[in-house]
């Protein structure tokens, strides 16, 4: 029996739907005061975590699907490109990034917009600049977003896998290790 590590799940994540279960922002939090080496771990950490729902994501999306090898590569392709949004709160800074794929080859991380949580308010610029960065990552998930639903409605209007086919399938599977 394995031990379960808190610390090892995200602090936070934002699901498309909850019955789905499709998640589409990662997030990490912080303290005022972190420890030395915390930033690049939850950096680390949500990155991982953004690449492992690249997997994810898309085994419960073309689920009992029946895809030719070609449409499965398309929808594939057209998944990685729908970048995960990964946000690090880390001290009063806010670290939004995308986590997205460049034709399934490697993986790339790149900055949105990092802005500061006002502690004190000294005049209503401070307010206005917090809440104008907000906006633009209120954008980039809603953009996001509907475009992993154009994608979802697509992959639902196809055809059903045929439950022998889904029985052939896991048969013809072979794991190879060298342990």
């Amino acid at each position: 029996m394995q031990s379960v590590h808190l610390g090892d799940i995200p602090d936070y994540l934002v699901l498309i739907n909850e019955s789905d279960g499709i998640e589409i922002v990662i997030g990490e939090i912080s303290r005022l005061f972190p420890p030395s080496g915390k930033e690049n771990y939850d950096w680390k950490k949500i990155n991982r975590e953004c690449k492992n729902g690249f997997d994810v994501r898309r085994e419960e999306l073309i689920k009992g699907k029946n895809l030719s090898n070609n449409e499965r590569r398309s929808i594939i392709d057209e998944l990685h490109q729908i970048p995960f949004i990964g946000i690090q709160v880390i001290r009063n800074d806010i670290i939004v990034f995308g986590i997205d794929s460049y034709k399934n080859s490697f993986y790339r991380s790149f900055e949105i917009v990092k802005y500061n949580i006002p502690l004190r308010v000294s005049n209503g610029d401070i307010i206005k600049e917090f809440l104008k960065k907000s906006l633009i990552v209120k954008n980039c998930v809603n953009k996001m977003v509907s475009n992993l639903l154009q994608l979802k409605n697509r992959i639902k209007n196809l055809p059903d896998q045929i439950e022998d086919e889904i029985e052939n399938s896991e048969c013809n599977m072979s794991i190879v290790t060298t342990y």
